[in-house]
C-alpha cells in the first residue's frame, strides 16, 4: 500500500501498476527496463525506501526505484555481479542488497552508491536491523548474527542457531531472533 493505493507487478513482467485502493482503477503504469524479480513470497517485491520511494529488483543486477506520488521511476543501483532473487533490506540510510552467492552489498539509500560489500558466506535471513552500535545482519545457515559498524566493518559475529529465518528490532539494543522452531531475544552491545 502506498497512500491508499496498491502497487502491482507480475514476476517476470516488464510493468508495474499503481491501483486505486478503493475501486481498483489504474492510477499510473511504469515500464521497467528488465523483468521484475520477485522472491518466493517470504520477501516483498516492493520495499519502501522512504515516504516517497519504493525499491524493487529488475533483471539480474538492477535495483529500480519508483516514486508513486510523482509518477517517476529510475535506476537506483546496478551491480557488477548477479543479485539474489530474494529481498532488499532497508535499515536507516542503507539499502542491503544480497548477491547471488554469499555477498551482501550496502548501498547509500539517498544516492544509490555502493558503500561496501560483506562476504557473509551464506544466505541472508531477513533484512538488516539498526542497533545502537551499528547494524545487525543475520545469515540463514549457519544461523549467525553479524554486527557491522557504521564504516561497514564487521565488528562481531555470533553463531546462534542451526537455521535462522529472520531478526526484528525490539529496542535499540534488543533483537528478536527467529530460528527454525525457536524464538529468542538477544541483547547486542558494542
Amino acid at each position: 500500500m502506498v497512500g491508499g493505493q496498491v502497487l502491482v507487478g507480475e514476476p517476470g513482467g516488464t510493468s508495474v501498476r499503481l491501483l486505486d485502493g478503493r475501486d481498483g482503477g489504474e492510477v499510473f503504469r511504469w515500464t521497467l527496463p528488465e523483468p521484475l524479480v520477485a522472491g518466493d513470497g517470504q520477501w516483498p517485491a516492493f520495499v519502501p525506501a522512504d515516504a516517497d520511494r519504493v525499491l524493487l529488483r529488475c533483471g539480474a543486477r538492477t535495483v529500480w526505484q519508483l516514486q508513486p506520488a510523482a509518477g517517476a521511476s529510475g535506476e537506483f543501483f546496478r551491480h557488477d555481479r548477479d543479485l539474489a532473487r530474494h529481498g532488499i533490506g532497508v535499515a536507516d540510510a542503507t539499502a542491503w542488497v544480497p548477491e547471488l552467492r554469499d555477498g551482501l552489498v550496502a548501498v547509500d539509500l539517498k544516492t544509490g552508491t555502493r558503500l561496501w560489500r560483506l562476504d557473509v558466506g551464506s544466505d541472508v535471513a531477513g533484512k538488516a536491523v539498526r542497533v545502537g552500535a551499528g547494524q545487525v545482519v543475520a545469515t540463514r545457515r549457519p544461523g549467525m548474527l553479524m554486527l557491522v559498524d557504521h564504516s561497514g566493518r564487521p565488528h562481531a559475529r555470533a553463531l546462534v542457531d542451526k537455521q535462522l529465518n529472520g531478526i526484528r528490532r525490539l529496542t535499540p539494543d534488543l533483537l528478536l531472533v527467529l530460528g527454525k522452531g525457536t524464538l529468542a531475544a538477544v541483547t547486542v552491545t558494542g
